[in-house]
């Protein structure tokens, strides 16, 4: 359910809201990221780490992205300190502006933990690349969500390890 909310002035003048519950439309199944090829997984990340940012002049910041597989181009990138933040500034972009993030990739500096894996399903996503390391339980997450989790994605050094994918989205 969906909340309306409409304020009115008072008689007294001060401010009062009416709440009205109304249905969601159906949501259709969320459609999964297509198949990526080594290569491109790997150029999306030189892109995504590419970019000048916070990290250039600190070497402390974090950053997440949303990679969009059909158009090969960074929807939107975040930095904070806390790799959380990124997770949580990508989440509210998405839905301020209605971007279905279940065909996208999330493309991540930090190490994907199980919170942090945690975070990126409750936004939506499906398909985690990160530039760093993977835990043990973020693995099993993945695998039982049947969620592609990749980790040590490193452009420069073109490698990548495949920790989880139900979903065969990874091709050589």
């Amino acid at each position: 359910m969906n909340p309306d909310v409409n304020p009115d002035v008072s008689a007294a003048g001060g401010l009062a809201f009416h709440v009205a519950l109304r249905a969601s439309p159906p949501a259709s199944a969320p459609q999964p990221p297509m198949p990526m090829r080594a290569a491109v997984l790997l150029d999306a990340m030189r892109a995504f780490m590419g970019e000048e940012g916070l990290w250039d002049g600190t070497g402390c910041f974090h950053r997440a992205g949303v990679y969009d597989p059909v158009q090969g181009r960074l929807l939107r990138r975040a930095e904070d300190i806390g790799r959380h933040n990124c997770i949580d500034r990508l989440a509210g972009w998405a839905a301020r502006e209605g971007v279905d993030l279940a065909p996208r990739l999330l493309l991540v500096s930090a190490r994907v933990t199980a919170s942090l894996f945690a975070k990126a399903r409750r936004a939506g996503f499906s398909f985690i690349v990160s530039r760093s390391a993977v835990t043990t339980a973020s693995v099993d997450m993945a695998t039982e969500q049947g969620v592609t989790l990749v980790g040590f994605a490193r452009d420069r050094e073109e490698r990548f390890t495949v920790f989880a994918d139900a979903g065969g989205r990874v091709l050589e």
